[in-house]
């Protein structure tokens, strides 16, 4: 009888361990990401970490076919009170070069020296600021995760005195991109994430995030989010930060045969369809003297886009020049592959978040879309 209770004990202190209950402990994509968002509206939170990038802007970028990376390292310190209201300081460890940034509402402030600069906020920073990966996204990118790789959700004991869940996604196919994430138990907020790429030459890290304190709750004095001495109203977006941007206000399609059924060219497309890549929405942009068309695909994690651009021969051929003269160049290019060419009288460009094989690939199988 006394061996029976020792072990009914055992049980229950091993599943208060799980996640303070059941609702947390699912083994499910869709519902941890959904406790994660809900962490970040309304948990408040003082927190230390430690970013190492690869590839940054100011630091050359990972050989993907071998050698030595390199990375960009820095320390973050964020006062958290609500997604609309944040103070992230961000120290370089090799430059000792410090920036602020406080986000208020949909306004972004950077100071730089004694100066602030405003602008609006972009969309790719929201995530920044939750302190998120930006893949949390909703359908369908979660369906494809689910289809495309591997998921695992279990405990994975403690980091700096909180318990975690390690949420781990591993791909199905080659040079994919793997992901873990640690989870607070109580809260849903991230204390430590690591994304990495499978290569030839191995696992080659992209981003690790490590917390190393946090302090939930507290009040945070008005002073932290206070903005005083000169402001410089910013329009553009940073100078230093050559972006490549395109104007991408259209009419979006989410099936590609209503794309191609109101685009005034045929429409090209890899075909066969690479490996766990699915379309996921379409653009028609039309400009001065041309018509452009945006394809997008995504296997969940990683993304990449098709422009075609339909246009006389000569506006084709100034489009390209101007954009390959344009992009980031050096140690300030970002993490992407860019890969233009010149097809059946039509420009394309394929843009990639990330570089890898499937950028070329898609370039190779573009055909133009069969007619019913």
């Amino acid at each position: 009888m006394k061996r029976f209770l020792r072990i009914v004990l055992f049980l229950v202190f091993a599943g208060g361990f799980i996640f303070q209950g059941s609702a947390f402990a699912q083994n499910n994509l869709e519902n941890a990401f959904k406790k994660v968002k809900k962490g970040y509206q309304t948990v408040r939170y003082h927190a230390v970490a430690i970013d190492t990038t690869a590839a940054p802007r100011g630091i050359k970028r990972p050989d993907f076919r071998g050698g030595e990376d390199r990375y960009r390292i820095q320390r973050w310190e964020v006062w958290y009170e609500g997604p609309d209201k944040v103070r992230l300081e961000r120290l370089n460890k090799r430059s000792s070069r410090k920036i602020i940034l406080i986000r208020k509402g949909s306004q972004l402030y950077i100071k730089f020296g004694e100066r602030w600069v405003v602008r609006p906020i972009l969309k790719e920073e929201k995530s920044m600021f939750l302190g998120l990966p930006w893949h949390l996204r909703g359908a369908p990118y979660l369906k494809l995760i689910q289809k495309n790789y591997k998921i695992d959700f279990k405990p994975d004991g403690e980091i700096i005195g909180r318990r975690v869940a390690l949420l781990s996604i591993q791909p199905k196919y080659k040079a994919r991109m793997i992901w873990k994430l640690w989870i607070d138990a109580s809260t849903g907020i991230i204390l430590r994430q690591l994304q990495q790429v499978e290569t030839p030459f191995g696992l080659k890290i992209l981003k690790a995030r490590q917390m190393t304190f946090i302090e939930y709750g507290g009040n945070f004095p008005d002073s932290l989010f206070s903005v005083s001495g000169r402001i410089v109203k910013q329009k553009r977006e940073f100078r230093r930060r050559r972006r490549i941007h395109f104007n991408t206000e259209g009419e979006t399609f989410k099936s590609l045969r209503d794309l191609a059924d109101r685009a005034p060219c045929s429409i090209f497309a890899p075909e066969p369809s690479l490996n766990g890549f699915a379309f996921v929405r379409g653009k028609l942009l039309k400009r001065p003297r041309m018509t452009m068309i945006q394809t997008h695909y995504s296997d969940g994690l990683i993304d990449f886009s098709i422009f075609q651009i339909d246009a006389r021969k000569n506006v084709r051929k100034r489009f390209m020049k101007r954009f390959m003269e344009r992009r980031p160049r050096g140690r300030r290019r970002p993490l992407m592959e860019i890969y233009p060419l010149e097809k059946n009288g039509f420009a394309f460009l394929i843009l990639s978040h990330f570089p890898g094989p499937w950028v070329r690939e898609a370039a190779v199988r573009l055909k133009p879309l069969p007619e019913d």
